[in-house]
């Protein structure tokens, strides 16, 4: 049997993340912690610098929120699909994922996610 740990606050309300944490952790609190963090990418920034430093963005902005209401650590994750060495960003509109997807049909991409932790 596998044994779950407990998951500390996640400052990540993308449904794309919670599969993850429910997976592994059993979860202590019902507690999403919603941050903003500024998701464009740097010039010449490479993809998982990019992905971590969302991570560490969105990890300290969730500590820093949360900092009166609980003592858990905080755990965020970015995520970004890559294709050719280009970080694609979330789409803005409907026209912008048709575009997205076009781009991406029948071609090679990766998917990298940066994991932070903040105490």
């Amino acid at each position: 049997m596998e044994q779950k740990a407990a998951v500390p606050n996640h400052a990540c309300t993308d449904p794309s993340c919670l599969p993850v944490t429910q997976k592994r952790w059993t979860p202590v609190t019902d507690l999403l912690i919603s941050v903003e963090v500024d998701e464009t990418p740097k010039a010449r920034e490479k993809p998982a610098d990019y992905v971590f430093r969302l991570a560490r963005g969105k990890a300290e902005a969730g500590r820093n929120a949360s900092r009166n209401t609980t003592p858990l650590p905080v755990l965020a994750a970015g995520t970004s699909v890559i294709i050719n060495d280009k970080i694609l960003g979330k789409p803005k509109n409907r026209d912008e994922a048709l575009e997205m997807m076009a781009l991406l049909s029948g071609r090679t991409q990766s998917v990298l996610t940066g994991v932070a932790l903040c105490r």
